[in-house]
């Protein structure tokens, strides 16, 4: 498990939280209001893997497992009919779900591991341990994929990847660089995430301020500025 000591490095947590909070507005901006600006995309390529690597930090370190969980899947319900009025001004489309759904689908996915090989053996013969975690991982994959959830294979494997490396306490740079290699293999645009590493580096392995409000902004940010984008795309599009 990664280590949690005192660092002398500014970074906390929660300041990562904000550096990818504003990659994602920036990437929403540029998707939403001006798609011909590529180089809003390009900042807005931090965010899904810093909120991966926080996810992956968020598991080992969580005291409650399946209320995270919890929290992941009702900010995957409440945030759907934004995310799908900002990108198609329809409150459901099917074509798409957001990327808590893939979170939260990525975050079972790394308790089903735990499960399975870490906490004493769900299953007694390593032959069906062998083969009950690329089943389990095989249907969390289909969801995603069939939901189309944000980033969906790619991001899961993503966290998988990043449970993987953090699990054996790998430096968090390399934790970082493994979700990132995994989704530029998929899409090429995303190696303009590693501009986040200088952050990561500078990580001190703390969660910094601790407030049930300041937990609640971080996630309440994401449907919030989806449905602010859509008003000011609206209101634009009504102007003569």
């Amino acid at each position: 498990m990664p280590d949690r000591s005192v660092h002398p490095l500014p970074v906390t947590s929660n300041i990562l939280k904000l550096i990818a909070m504003l990659s994602m507005l920036t990437d929403h901006i540029g998707a939403v209001l001006f798609p011909q600006y590529r180089i809003l995309r390009w900042i807005g390529r931090l965010a899904f893997p810093v909120f991966v690597f926080l996810l992956t930090e968020g598991f080992f370190h969580t005291h409650n497992r399946r209320l995270y969980l919890l929290r992941l899947f009702l900010f995957a319900l409440i945030s759907e009919i934004p995310f799908d009025l900002a990108f198609s001004k329809q409150p459901f489309d099917f074509e798409k779900c957001n990327v808590f759904f893939t979170l939260a689908i990525g975050f079972l996915v790394m308790i089903m591991a735990e499960n399975l090989f870490i906490s004493p053996p769900t299953l007694r013969y390593e032959p069906m341990r062998a083969i009950g975690l690329p089943m389990l991982m095989a249907v969390c994959f289909f969801v995603a994929d069939q939901l189309h959830t944000d980033y969906s294979t790619a991001g899961i494997l993503a966290i998988g990847i990043g449970y993987c490396l953090q699990r054996v306490n790998f430096h968090r740079c390399i934790v970082f660089s493994g979700i990132v290699l995994m989704l530029v293999i998929v899409h090429t645009v995303e190696v303009w995430a590693y501009l986040a590493l200088p952050f990561i580096f500078l990580y001190n392995g703390r969660l910094g301020v601790k407030n049930k409000a300041l937990q609640f902004a971080f996630y309440a940010f994401y449907p919030a500025h989806l449905l602010v984008l859509y008003f000011i795309k609206n209101s634009i599009a009504v102007l003569p």
